[in-house]
């Protein structure tokens, strides 16, 4: 069973796919540690039937509104956990051995926050290999190096829970865009890092049309937070509207230029799946164009159902 007052509360938000989430639950129980740990298991896809491992003592499920987005289902895991830490992983990924003392030992000291090294769960199988020099920057990938960091990776990194409560009404869209919470963390004093001995891996998506989807619905989100957060005017909004089609080509640029200087394995690569990058990267600002004017939309719910829901292939 639980602690009554847990030290981290893991939190993994559910979707379809029963399987993959038994894993995710799985690899966080079988984790020296487990007894001043909890599992919040935020199950947004009831109908799915019964998780396995979720009957497991220390798993405690609890159950989003309908129609809800990705930020407000995670946000309901942060207002269940009773941790001191609040330890995310999504359902796609593994907490690889060690991961929950590692959490623990890293936010007993300075850090708001803390970000795991990421490891590809699925290297190789159909276009993972790009989708993950663009998700993940070397400094988190092995052999990633123990320091303060401007950026931790989203949806599977821990924070402290009263800093994360402290965001009020603002959470769950600072949740659903963590880029956008961890610029609200330094505006407020605070550091974020990474930790090497906490250790994740992840499965990224496989296929062209599943990565499209989902960068579309998480940029357009992410534009609508972003200007917001930054108090963007509209004559500032037009101007990087009017910049949209420059933006596949400058981060394609800019992808080169940090595989060139800091991983010169990653060009091969980049130069594979060039086609595979730009289309991505259009969808990317397209989706920001969007949220820059129009707003979120229907976005947050569309991007809980790609984050929990679509097939991510491990090749197995």
């Amino acid at each position: 069973m639980a602690p009554l007052e847990p030290l981290i509360s893991a939190v993994v938000v559910a979707g379809s796919q029963r399987v993959r989430v038994g894993r995710a639950l799985h690899s966080i129980l079988s984790q020296d540690g487990m007894e001043q740990a909890e599992v919040v298991l935020v199950d947004s896809q009831r109908a799915a039937g019964p998780v396995p491992g979720g009957a497991h003592p220390a798993v405690r499920t609890v159950y989003p509104e309908d129609r809800g987005t990705f930020g407000d289902a995670r946000a309901l895991g942060v207002r269940q956990a009773r941790g001191r830490y609040v330890a995310f992983l999504e359902d796609h990924s593994v907490a690889l051995p060690g991961w929950l003392k590692a959490v623990g030992a890293a936010l007993d000291g300075p850090w708001a926050g803390v970000g795991a090294e990421m490891h590809n769960g699925n290297a190789g199988v159909g276009i993972s290999d790009a989708v993950w020099l663009m998700n993940y920057p070397p400094i988190w990938r092995p052999p990633a190096r123990y320091g303060p960091c401007s950026g931790i990776p989203g949806h599977n990194s821990t924070y402290r829970r009263d800093v994360l409560m402290a965001m009020g009404g603002d959470l769950p869209a600072l949740l659903q865009n963590e880029a956008s919470l961890q610029w609200k963390l330094r505006e407020q004093g605070y550091e974020v890092g990474i930790d090497p001995a906490i250790k994740v891996a992840h499965l990224s998506e496989t296929s062209t049309i599943q990565l499209v989807r989902g960068y579309f619905a998480m940029h357009r989100n992410f534009g609508s937070v972003r200007a917001r957060v930054c108090r963007w005017s509209l004559l500032s909004r037009v101007l990087r509207v009017l910049a949209t089609p420059l933006v596949p080509a400058v981060r394609f640029v800019r992808f080169s230029y940090a595989a060139l200087h800091d991983r010169p394995a990653d060009v091969k690569t980049i130069l594979r799946f060039a086609p595979v990058i730009l289309v991505a990267q259009s969808a990317v600002a397209l989706g920001m164009a969007v949220g820059y004017v129009l707003g979120p939309g229907d976005s947050g719910r569309k991007l809980l159902e790609f984050e929990t829901s679509t097939e991510r292939s491990s090749g197995a």
